[in-house]
């Protein structure tokens, strides 16, 4: 969890500070619904979604995958430590991402 701490404080936008970003100005963005086995992701606006095992290989797949489209922001939740591999990708590949620790009530 220390590697991923140390990484997190390079790239990952702080939920504090989320107001100021105004989703109309975000060309294209990502949501990531994260679960032991996969990855849910769709793509906005292109409203293109997928779906991809929670392993490193397929992991490094999406990475590359999503290179080929301009995202300006992944938006995912941190998920009791499931999304570790993938928030480790991320960084690696220097990309944008929002990582919310809370639960939503509806």
């Amino acid at each position: 969890m220390s590697k991923i701490k140390g990484m997190l404080s390079k790239r990952t936008i702080n939920p504090a500070n989320f107001s100021g970003l105004i989703m109309e100005n975000i060309s294209q963005w990502v949501g990531i619904d994260i679960s032991k086995a996969t990855l849910d992701v769709y793509l906005r606006p292109l409203s293109k979604a997928m779906k991809v095992a929670n392993t490193k290989e397929d992991i490094s797949k999406l990475v590359e995958t999503l290179k080929s489209y301009t995202v300006n922001l992944i938006v995912l939740e941190a998920t009791g430590g499931l999304e570790t591999e993938l928030v480790i990708q991320l960084q690696e590949a220097d990309w944008e991402h929002l990582t919310f620790a809370m639960s939503i009530n509806t």
